[in-house]
Formats: C-alpha cells, structure tokens, sequence
C-alpha cells in the first residue's frame, strides 16, 4: 500500500477514535516515510492524549521543523509545552501562532493564562483587554480579567469593571 493510502487510513482511524489502529498506521507511513510531517504530527498528538509529554514534544517538534509554520501544529505545540511546565517556551510558541493569525482567540487565551501562571499579571491584562475589545461579552474573558485585577490588589478598579461593564 502507498504512503499516501496508508496515510489516510490511519487519518479516518483517527478520526472515528480508533486510536490503537490509527497509530498503528501512522507508525507504518513512518516506516515507509520517516519524515512524514503530519504522520509525526498526528502520532504525537495521540502520544500527547495518552500522557506521554516527552514522545508527544520530540513528534510534534519534529513534524514542525519539517513543515514549517502551521497555526494549528502551533496551537498543539504550546499546548504540549504547557503540559511540560514549559512556559516561557509555550509563550513565544503562542507569539508566533499570534503572528501568523492576529485574530487567533486560541492564542490570546493561552498567552493570557501562562502570563497570569508565571506571575506576569500585567502582561496578562494586556492579553485580556484583547479578548474583550474583540468580544464585550466574553464572560470567561471579563471573569478572568475581574480576578486578575484582584489578584494585582486592585479591588476597587475590579468592583468598577464589574459596574460599568455589568459583568
């Protein structure tokens, strides 16, 4: 069977969430295609669900160098840096989707929560000024905006977004 039939076997294996089969097709297109960017991609993703971290980072990094930039692969990248306890590292991931996609909510959120993480909670305002310019009625966004302003002990700006914005 070609790699590419292979590929796609093991992608609508994935797809209906047989997991066991689908990585067992996307071991075989690596075995006839080591270098298959979204074979490695997808492998990693179902190392990533499985707990693996270490498996999951080596085959997603791997199928980005190979691929180049993908907003997607990005996001997924992040996320599995994150799950390492990789932050600053998932950060500039998540400039780096936000360069290539400026509207990308995905980003904002996560540059605004590992901000607020590793204690940077002004530059986690900014992120989430963002997300409510972009949508006044994202409650997540105001909520998460409301506790870090009184995380900063400002509790009185807090009361008064909660006023003015009827959070």
């Amino acid at each position: 069977m070609k790699t590419d039939e292979l590929f796609k076997q093991a992608f609508e294996d994935h797809q209906r969430n047989r997991i066991a089969a689908a990585k067992a097709g996307y071991e075989e297109v690596l075995k006839c295609d080591p270098h298959h960017p979204s074979a490695l991609h997808l492998k990693g993703l179902i190392a990533f669900d499985a707990g693996d971290i270490e498996a999951a980072l080596d085959l997603v990094e791997q199928s980005i160098r190979l691929a180049g930039t993908n907003r997607q692969w990005l996001l997924n990248y992040g996320k599995i840096l994150s799950r390492a306890g990789k932050l600053e590292e998932a950060i500039g991931v998540y400039y780096q989707v936000q360069a290539l996609a400026p509207d990308c909510v995905e980003a904002k959120t996560a540059l605004a929560d590992l901000y607020g993480t590793v204690g940077e909670h002004h530059i986690s305002l900014l992120w989430l000024f963002r997300l409510l310019s972009d949508d006044p009625e994202n409650g997540d966004s105001a909520a998460k905006y409301v506790n870090t302003l009184r995380t900063m002990g400002w509790d009185d700006v807090a009361a008064e977004f909660l006023v003015t914005f009827q959070v």
